[in-house]
């Protein structure tokens, strides 16, 4: 059975004639009988009785009318469902980020593609880098901003697009000694209380393995990614951070000293959606958005 025959029963019903119905439906006559015998045949049952001029529909062609008639109507609903979908007028985009892109504007360009497309649904999920990714893969996410201090294990559907990278800055409490140092090493840091990335950070490992290169193994008294946690332990005189540049100019109302380091760190920031869902147009859209806003800036 196809959708087409189902039309043709239902033109036919609504004419009372072939004739008729063929010149609606833009079809000769002999098609439009033959396409309502072969589903007759198929059926097993007659659905229209022929008069000389006109046709009735028969007890079980009223049924099939009835079933028809809904199936065309939900057939109906489904095309213009789709069709605010490609234009647009409905969407959805399930976003991932880390709790740390507070300070990265990311939010501020949510807000204004949010504005510029009210229609889109917006949803947004914070954790760690390792997870958002693992949430894409299994379709649970659109697309992601993650962080990597070293290049991402590639997934071959992911497109990643790196919008900038972070320098790494050690922050210490106002009048720190080291605070005189235009760049601080990780031997400077050997007799220091270390406030570490949490261990699923990307950033964690990097850490880790610049004291071991210097023979150093820190002492760590707190494991923390979140901002407003260690800086204000950096603040109160507890210990030494990592943060990203962006990470610390975005904290400046709090009271502390950041320096770069010796050590070559940096964090990337990409921004992941999957091939097979950017032809989704409410994340194309997205997507298209978010590449420009980042490439437009200025040092991006």
């Amino acid at each position: 059975m196809k959708l087409s025959q189902l039309e043709y029963v239902y033109e036919v019903s609504r004419c009372g004639s072939m004739t008729a119905a063929a010149n609606k439906l833009f079809v000769t006559q002999p098609t439009l009988s033959q396409q309502i015998m072969n589903l007759e045949s198929e059926l097993g049952v007659k659905l229209f009785v022929r008069l000389s001029r006109s046709v009735i529909p028969t007890p079980a062609g009223e049924e099939f009318l009835i079933y028809a008639k809904r199936i065309l109507s939900d057939v109906e609903k489904l095309k213009e469902s789709m069709a605010d979908y490609s234009t647009l007028r409905r969407g959805r985009v399930r976003i991932g980020m880390l709790s740390t892109f507070g300070c990265f504007n990311i939010i501020n360009k949510l807000a204004i593609f949010k504005k510029e497309n009210p229609n889109i649904d917006t949803r947004i999920t914070v954790d760690q880098s390792k997870h958002l990714i693992e949430m894409m893969a299994s379709h649970q996410l659109d697309v992601a901003f993650v962080m990597a201090s070293h290049p991402l294990p590639e997934e071959p559907r992911l497109q990643l697009t790196k919008l900038f990278d972070s320098e790494i800055m050690a922050l210490m409490p106002n009048g720190h000694p080291l605070g005189e140092k235009a760049r601080i090493s990780f031997s400077d840091l050997a007799e220091e209380n270390i406030i570490m990335p949490s261990r699923s950070s990307t950033l964690y490992s990097s850490i880790l393995a610049a004291f071991h290169n210097e023979g150093i193994e820190p002492h760590v008294i707190s494991e923390t990614s979140h901002p407003e946690l260690f800086i204000q332990m950096v603040a109160n005189g507890m210990g030494i951070a990592f943060a990203s540049e962006r990470v610390v100019a975005g904290n400046r109302h709090h009271s502390f000293l950041a320096r770069p380091l010796m050590a070559d760190l940096s964090q990337s920031i990409y921004f992941a959606v999957l091939e097979d869902t950017y032809e989704i147009p409410s994340i194309r859209r997205f997507a298209d958005y978010i590449i420009r806003e980042y490439t437009m800036e200025p040092g991006s």
